[in-house]
């Protein structure tokens, strides 16, 4: 597929998570975070790998894993805002793997490293900086934010028509939940739903709040169509850009273990949602760190990008 194709592939995916997160958005994000994420997990982290990471050290990414298991354990199971540790570790980590991307000395990461713990020591004491941080920078920062960022910087760099295309789609279809917003009264959620969907519940109540809504049903709706989409947009936009990124290319061992892998994960999922949920927490929140350096290498990337215009044009 050439670079075009590719685009208006991924607008094609975009409009289709947008309609079936209108028409069933709590389903839509269930099936696609039982059965797509835990594919996304194990693919990412392997192509993340073979790319030391895109960090300019060679174990950088250790760093990036450390705090992994100590705010799984302390953010349980129902992603609530993380306590005051919580909040630290996963700050110092995305703030550090700027570092990773931008410096090339141990010494300098450290120095930097220890500036931006005491950022965010003095943050932490903000309880909507402790909200971001551990609650939506792992989530909808995460699927949706960066998601775009990405988008923005394939754009820039092909100067292509359909990639503006594409990121003016994208952030369309996460408005237009806010501005179609159908009545849900018909909308009833089954038993089964309902369980499986309550871990994620705080993320939803706190977009809610951070866009001023009411939390009426039909506003619960609207927000939960805009997460359905993000999530389930967030997997497509990885696997349909397998040939550019190139993640598949990987020895036949390494396939079959991540094959078995999600087997097993989407199995875990099926016998009980919520046991799934516990069981790949740590493989979710350890692709969101790992990913970190990338994040900041697409960030840089638009600011190189748009300085280039900016230059040629004075």
């Amino acid at each position: 597929m050439t670079l075009n194709q590719i685009n208006y592939l991924n607008i094609f995916l975009m409009l289709v998570s947008c309609a079936f997160a209108y028409y069933m958005p709590y389903e839509l994000f269930l099936f696609s975070y039982a059965v797509l994420g835990p594919l996304h997990y194990l693919t990412e982290i392997s192509w993340l790998h073979d790319r030391n990471y895109f960090t300019t050290g060679k174990y950088d990414y250790l760093f990036l894993m450390v705090p992994a298991v100590p705010v799984t354990l302390g953010l349980d199971y129902q992603f609530m805002p993380g306590v005051y540790s919580n909040t630290i570790l996963v700050w110092l980590a995305f703030a550090s793997a700027l570092g990773m991307v931008i410096l090339k000395r141990t010494v300098q990461k450290v120095m930097l490293g220890v500036a931006l713990l005491f950022c965010g020591l003095v943050l932490a004491g903000f309880p909507s900086f402790g909200v971001l941080v551990s609650l939506m920078l792992p989530t909808i920062v995460h699927v949706y934010i960066f998601t775009g960022l990405f988008i923005l910087y394939g754009a820039l760099k092909s100067e292509s028509a359909s990639g503006y295309l594409s990121f003016a789609v994208f952030l369309f279809c996460g408005l237009i939940f806010f501005v179609i917003t159908p009545p849900a009264h018909g909308y009833v959620l089954g038993s089964y739903v309902e369980n499986a969907i309550a871990p994620f519940k705080p993320v939803q109540a706190e977009l809610v709040r951070m866009f001023g809504l009411e939390g009426s049903w039909d506003v619960l709706v609207a927000v939960m169509r805009f997460i359905a989409f993000a999530y389930t947009y967030h997997y497509l936009n990885w696997f349909s850009k397998t040939k550019v990124i190139g993640w598949h290319e990987i020895s036949r061992r390494r396939l079959l273990v991540i094959v078995g892998g999600w087997i097993f994960a989407v199995m875990l999922y099926a016998f009980n949602y919520t046991v799934g949920l516990i069981a790949l927490l740590l493989l979710s929140l350890l692709h969101v760190l790992l990913e970190f350096p990338l994040n900041h290498v697409s960030i840089v990337g638009i600011g190189s990008e748009l300085k280039k215009r900016f230059s040629s044009q004075s």
